[in-house]
């Protein structure tokens, strides 16, 4: 076996044994919807771990010979009582000096940062450490560009470790016993985040806090800030091993005073792992009770699911919204996906903490992708709409969810029971179903990276086991049917629960095949001729992996035992696992896969799309299982090409046999884009797999990942081949690398539904459950003084209403606000109460834009103001009708009876109208990773300095965009009174920047400015300057005052 392949099924094994502890603590704890005989794998079909066998047993797990320690010890308690010094004795260690290495790095920007892998956009970086247990005075960072993993660098450059294998590197590190080093990294947030930073230790026996807190002390004190923001905020990010200890010593954590956190913190927004919409009753249910609240009542089809803990499965609820994080490709969003229904993950506080508050009322959630969002996040919007939406109104909107007809192959007699697989083509889903059908695509265009042997049973077997007689004289056919008789849609969830727990067990307890269909099968199986080897046995119904519906996670998948059935008796130990103390025979598995076909969700959601259950059945895909022991990592891959050549991949991958699909939580996996072009293929690290050393990546890169890719390109130009087929797709994969070569397997393909971009459905504009506050937007838009004299600051609600012609016909304000600069006066106006009520109201449609005018003011000095909401009116049936107010472009329209000045592209002059792009509001403190700037000119003895910011930007200065104002930091005007005039208002402040800013100009109003001295004021008055323009070019400074009248001078 090669070496570095030797050393990753060590890691993996270790890895294997450590994700059974952690998936076994109580906060982790799940509940299966029907109890199951302990040594079964229940694996969701084709959503869990590939085909790994059940670790409850410890069967099919890593030999405890391949374990480098005994990792039992991993989530015991650390014993913090009584005093406590250093464990480690000192050992003075000499480190020769050199380049690759330094006592101290800065922040936020050092050259020891990890290189940058996907553009900087939204990217964690981090520079790798360690602490010698000798000398924890000190800590020795590493030049992580050069040296991104620990035992290169630890290798060449620290004395006790030279000469040292991996293996021998890794016992003497990662472990408490003789440890000689403590390895970590301190990770840098991605641009735009808080002024934080954190700590993450790589161990694999439990840490005590206090040694943790003594190294955040050594680190904290050797992070030296590299511009004048000070020091960042220390966190403690644990890693996968640790995360179970630092749970059960969250208490002591917390009286050290080290704050506890994960890379979900610097996200920059929620996850969304199925975007979507739904409206219905926030329910709260821990994760452990879901099951229980589901079957009793007190958890609806209709209601929201809020947890904090996602179970393997969880029931078909309208949403689900979870406050800790799952995975993309995780069975419960793959589920999600299935039934459409929105599944996010609350990683921003202020959500989170928003939605506990709602829990117990009629909310509204919409699950969305904005052009702001950083990749793998979204924008997740929670309204209250208690008392604030009718039923009738209720009732429309959730029509709009109602399913529409599947179209799918009716099942159909194949004339025998068998096939190999090799030979099936999508054209033989009614008979074998979609996943073997599919399967067939895979044995034929990557014959060695696929499963081999492979043989589908078809519908003909699941018929006649159906038609068998029971024991009472109704075949199971019938006695099915009357058990499903009584239920419609929305069922009686506890009395459905309890006839489907009783047909699952007619099939596997009561039912048998014959010895006719036994000796059918055992022959249909004959190309599996290791018989002591596990067969798994996997669903391929005819109504899932077709390109209107997936189906993913409906159904299990179960292995068995080949020898167990060809032996002469039934007692155990299985012949494929000893351990086992039963037989695990195929009858047995098959007739498990057989009773899935009714499991909860399956049955209500062919319910829910009203499918004539005798059009549709269960037939199997069988191939050799994998077994937990050989993965060196398993994924999920999405592959699309739409118009052009360009095909984009997408990998889901997670080291070892720790699930994809099936995430306990702590194990966040690695997510790798990839986008080929005609000139090559590139690859982007997007996540890392929390299971791995940061730099390190789940396969080889990029070789293994380019390799996997091509995989796909051979299945799909065989996909595109096929009678009938679109030279456009979405395909999605699953795969898995498995020892001794490190061979990679693509174990299924399926085609998924594409966006449907019809606008087919009229939007809704939700009803305000809270003002929605614009202020002017100071950016690119519109001039400088116009954006100064129309400075406003609105409170806005609406009322709910379809957007249509006869639901835009009057205004959809509710009671608002309006604070309007005062043109006559150095205050401002204020308009209160519905604004169709205020002077002058007009309201009126043009298209899509929405326009309610008002005007204030008499005279020379009277001005009409139209807010215009420009609003999509229609949306396809894969996005979202719920609308808010914050979603459309808002501007402000104001017509001056008597002309304004005003300083253009064509020079100084005057206009009589301004247009005004309305925006989120200046803040009033520092803002998260945001740019200062400072501008400084002086013209005729009048000096204009202004500091202000920019909001963050994800790359570069300005990230390719015209950075507008984030907020004021201070303005100070001198030369012009007898004293300084100093500015930070809204009022008296606005900036304009031209083009990406490659100019600017500043409008400054002294009387504005609350708090300015009545000295200034006076002298301001007698010195006619009403206003200053401040214009700082590249070619030079330009400064004006503007009089009352609006006469413009130089200083």
């Amino acid at each position: 076996m090669d070496a570095s392949l030797a050393y990753r099924l060590l890691r993996v094994a270790a890895l294997a044994s450590l994700a059974a502890l952690a998936t076994a603590c109580p906060s982790d704890a799940t509940t299966p919807s029907d109890a199951v005989d302990a040594a079964d794998t229940v694996e969701p079909e084709d959503t869990a771990n590939g085909d790994a066998f059940d670790t409850a047993d410890g069967a099919d797990t890593a030999p405890s010979d391949t374990t480098p320690r005994d990792t039992a010890q991993d989530t015991a308690q650390v014993d913090t009582s009584g005093p406590w010094e250093w464990p480690w004795p000192a050992a003075a260690v000499n480190i020769p000096a050199d380049p690759s290495w330094k006592p101290s790095v800065g922040y936020p920007e050092d050259p020891f940062l990890s290189p940058v892998i996907s553009g900087g956009s939204n990217e964690s970086r981090w520079i790798k450490f360690a602490v010698l247990t000798g000398d924890p005075t000190r800590v020795v960072f590493q030049d992580s560009q050069a040296y991104p993993l620990h035992f290169p660098f630890a290798e060449e450059r620290l004395p006790p470790f030279y000469d040292l294998t991996p293996e021998q590197f890794d016992a003497v590190t990662l472990y408490n016993d003789g440890k000689q080093a403590l390895l970590g990294a301190v990770l840098y947030p991605p641009r735009g985040a808080a002024r934080e930073a954190a700590v993450q230790l790589a161990a694999r026996d439990p840490l005590d806090p206090r040694v943790v807190d003594a190294v955040m002390d050594l680190v904290a004190a050797a992070l030296v800030p590299s511009d004048d923001g000070g020091a960042p905020a220390l966190l403690y990010f644990p890693s996968y091993e640790q995360t179970p200890s630092v749970r059960e010593q969250a208490a002591w954590y917390a009286a050290l005073g080290v704050q506890v956190g994960d890379a979900a913190r610097w996200a920059g927004g929620d996850i969304c792992y199925t975007r979507g919409w739904a409206i219905g009753r926030l329910v709260h249910v821990p994760g452990p009770d879901i099951e229980a609240a589901w079957a009793s009542g007190a958890l609806t089809p209709s209601d929201l699911l809020l947890t904090d803990g996602v179970p393997a499965e969880v029931p078909h609820v309208a949403g689900v919204v979870s406050l800790t994080p799952s995975t993309p490709n995780s069975h419960v969003a793959i589920l999600a996906e299935t039934l459409g229904v929105p599944f996010v993950h609350l990683a921003v506080a202020a959500t989170a903490a928003r939605a506990q508050a709602l829990t117990g009322h009629l909310v509204a959630l919409r699950a969305a992708s904005t052009y702001t969002d950083a990749y793998g996040t979204c924008t997740v919007t929670l309204v209250d709409l208690d008392g604030r939406l009718d039923a009738a109104t209720q009732a429309e909107l959730l029509a709009l969810k109602a399913p529409a007809p599947l179209d799918y192959a009716h099942k159909t007699h194949a004339g025998a029971i068998s096939a190999s697989v090799d030979g099936l083509t999508p054209a033989d889903v009614a008979h074998y179903g979609g996943k073997a059908s599919h399967f067939g695509l895979l044995r034929r265009a990557i014959p060695d990276n696929s499963p081999a042997p492979a043989v589908a049973l078809s519908f003909d077997l699941w018929d006649a086991f159906l038609d068998q007689q029971l024991a009472g004289g109704q075949t199971l056919r019938a006695a099915i049917a009357a058990r499903l008789a009584a239920h419609t849609w929305p069922p009686d969830i506890g009395a459905m629960k309890a006839d489907l727990q009783a047909i699952r067990a007619m099939i596997t307890d009561d039912a048998a095949f014959s010895a006719t269909q036994q000796s059918a099968i055992l022959a249909a199986l004959s190309p599996f001729t290791e018989t002591t080897r596990k067969v798994r046995f996997r669903s391929s119904t005819n109504l899932e992996d077709t390109e209107t519906f997936v189906g993913a996670g409906l159904y299990d998948s179960y292995s068995g035992c080949l020898a167990d059935d060809l032996d002469a008796d039934a007692a155990g130990p299985s012949a494929c696992d000893p351990s086992d103390a039963k037989e695990r025979g195929v009858f047995r598995a098959l007739k498990k896969v057989y009773a899935s076909f009714y499991n909860d969700n399956a049955t209500l959601e062919r319910l829910r799309h009203l499918v004539d259950e005798a059009t549709v059945g269960m037939a199997v895909l069988a191939h050799y299982s994998f077994p937990d022991a050989i993965e060196l990592a398993n994924g999920v891959a999405t592959m699309s090409k739409s118009g052009s050549p360009t095909r984009h991949f997408e990998l889901v991958t997670q080291a070892g046999a720790v699930s994809v699909t099936n995430p306990d939580g702590a194990a966040q996996p690695e997510v790798v884009t990839g986008d080929a072009f005609s000139f090559g293929t590139y690859f982007y690290l997007q996540q890392g797999s929390s299971l791995l050393p940061l730099g390190q990546y789940v396969l080889a890169w990029d070789d293994e990942y380019r390799a996997l890719t091509d995989l796909f390109d051979a299945v799909a130009t065989a996909w595109t081949a096929l009678p009938g087929a679109s030279a456009q797709y979405l395909l999605d994969f699953e795969y898995k690398q498995v020892a001794p070569g490190g061979d990679l397997v693509v174990k299924q393909v399926r085609p998924l539904p594409r966006p449907d971009t019809t606008a087919s459905f009229t939007t809704y504009l939700l009803p305000s459950d809270a003002p929605l506050t614009l202020c002017t937007y100071q950016g690119e838009q519109g001039t400088g003084l116009g954006n100064h004299r129309g400075k406003v600051r609105l409170a806005l609600t609406t009322n709910g209403t379809w957007l249509d012609a006869a639901g835009t016909a009057t205004s959809f304000y509710a009671a608002s606000t309006a604070e309007l600069l005062d043109l006559g006066g150095a205050g401002t106006v204020t308009l209160s109460g519905v604004p169709g009520t205020w002077s002058g109201a007009v309201h009126k449609v043009d298209d899509d834009n929405i326009m309610n005018s008002w005007s204030d003011g008499a005279g020379a000095l009277q001005r009409t103001w139209s807010l215009t909401a420009t609003v999509e009116r229609s949306v396809g049936p894969n996005r979202s009708p719920l609308k808010v107010l914050g979603d459309f472009y808002m501007t402000t329209q104001i017509v001056y009876a008597t002309p304004q000045v005003d300083n253009t592209w064509e020079g100084w002059g005057t206009t009589d109208t301004d247009w005004i792009v309305l925006g989120a509001c200046p803040a009033d403190a520092p803002v998260d990773g945001e740019l200062l700037q400072h501008r400084e000119g002086t013209v005729g003895g009048v000096t204009v300095a202004v500091d202000f910011a920019w909001p963050a930007a994800t790359s570069g200065e300005v990230a390719g965009y015209t950075a507008p104002l984030a907020r004021w930091v201070e303005t100070r005007i001198t030369g012009l009174t007898a004293e300084p005039i100093v500015l930070h208002g809204y009022w008296s402040q606005t900036y304009h920047p031209f083009h990406h800013n490659f100019s600017e100009e500043f409008v400054f109003e002294p009387a504005r400015e609350p708090g300015l001295p009545a000295a200034l004021r006076a002298e301001l008055l007698q010195k006619d300057v009403a206003l200053v323009y401040f214009q700082p070019d590249y070619d030079g400074v330009d400064i004006r005052l503007i009089g009352l009248s609006g006469a413009v001078r130089t200083p």
